[in-house]
């Protein structure tokens, strides 16, 4: 019987944005700790969301845990051994990885260290023998979606278990504002319906079928506008908002830049979209935060979404396909209030049933419990 709890390190390389970090944080601060001591590693001090963790109470260590960028073998391996004493020192038991690329010297020190090593795998890049390495040294892997566990390691093994994400639904349910937030800083009518989409403005997220997409429809739906949640300040964000300018939609559709109540903003608005391309999602948060908050949603039909709108395929479009979208948008614009209500019970009870955050930390000390034990 161990008599202590076992200590786990969560590995992330830095909390630039909030997404995987606020997912980390969610199962450490919900650990039993009773069996479970939680503990975060980080390359990086810097980072809008390292505060939040630095305030959380779960202690955290900023060590060159990986190093940047592309290094020759020999001074990877030395570097490995530093951080295999790095954990002996601190005796970790488990070290968790959220570090999503290809990278295995992670894996070596955990191994040297004598910790047990666990990655997630969220992201649909695979190839080359880092993954395969990556693979090889893990005790455990967890799989965020079926469509992964398919295609890269053959329907599963004793190594992997479907472990997608979870969502805080007390965090995210459905409030009544005093006021709406968007309609109040961009000045809109009272009577305007709020689109609204939630993601890293990067090309895979496939912003720019919603644009063109809304752009066939909006016409039809002159009482409705379009707001985009993510950071925009990069190359593709400024194409972006040019091509809005372009389609003379300035005073339709909005890029406002990351924001952090995102729970705020999800209960001013009327729809959620998800229009990420073929390359697909992990297990999207942003679509069950969406979903929790009561919008009804949409989303394309790829890797990650198709896990969680399984049952709900009518409410899924063909990816990187405007056209597509716009039908789809258009369906649901065009709901009587008794079938969009239907629609949010469906998602309420989905995500309820499959999708909490409890359910996902317990999925998660089990896995625990197995490679330590």
């Amino acid at each position: 019987m161990h008599s202590k709890p076992y200590k786990i390190l969560f590995t992330i390389p830095n909390f630039d944005t909030a997404g995987s970090g606020k997912a980390m944080l969610n199962i450490a601060l919900r650990l039993n700790k009773d069996i479970f001591e939680p503990h975060i590693c980080t390359i990086s001090d810097s980072g809008k969301f390292f505060d939040t963790v630095k305030k959380s109470g779960v202690p955290v260590h900023v060590f060159p845990y990986i190093l940047r960028g592309k290094h020759g073998r020999i001074k990877s391996l030395l570097h490995a051994c530093k951080v295999s004493r790095f954990i002996k020192k601190n005796k970790f038991d488990l070290v968790h990885s959220f570090n999503y690329s290809d990278d295995y010297y992670e894996a070596l020190a955990c191994r040297l260290g004598g910790a047990k090593w666990v990655y997630t795998k969220k992201n649909m890049s695979w190839g080359g023998n880092g993954w395969r390495f990556r693979t090889m040294l893990a005790n455990r892997i967890a799989v965020q979606n079926n469509d992964m566990m398919h295609d890269f390691f053959n329907g599963g093994n004793e190594k992997t278990t479907l472990l997608p994400r979870g969502v805080n639904t007390y965090e995210f349910k459905k409030i009544d504002l005093p006021q709406n937030l968007l309609k109040k800083e961009f000045n809109l009518n009272a009577d305007i319906k709020i689109i609204t989409t939630v993601a890293n403005i990067v090309p895979r997220k496939g912003i720019e079928y919603l644009i063109d997409g809304y752009d066939l429809i909006k016409d039809k739906y002159p009482n409705t506008v379009v707001f985009i949640i993510g950071d925009d300040r990069d190359e593709y964000a400024q194409k972006l908002k040019d091509r809005i300018i372009e389609k003379q939609l300035s005073h339709k559709v909005y890029l406002i830049g990351k924001r952090l109540n995102i729970n705020e903003l999800l209960n001013c608005s009327d729809c959620f979209i998800l229009p990420t391309t073929n390359l697909g999602e992990g297990s999207p948060v942003a679509l069950l935060e969406a979903m929790a908050a009561e919008l009804p949603c949409i989303a394309t039909d790829v890797y990650g979404i198709r896990d969680q709108l399984k049952t709900l395929p009518s409410q899924m479009f063909q990816e990187s396909d405007a056209k597509s979208l716009a039908v789809k948008l258009d369906w649901l614009l065009k709901l009587e209030t008794e079938e969009l209500n239907n629609i949010i019970s469906q998602q309420s009870d989905l995500v309820n049933h499959n999708y909490t955050i409890d359910i996902e930390v317990k999925k998660h000390e089990k896995l625990y419990c197995k490679i330590i034990n």
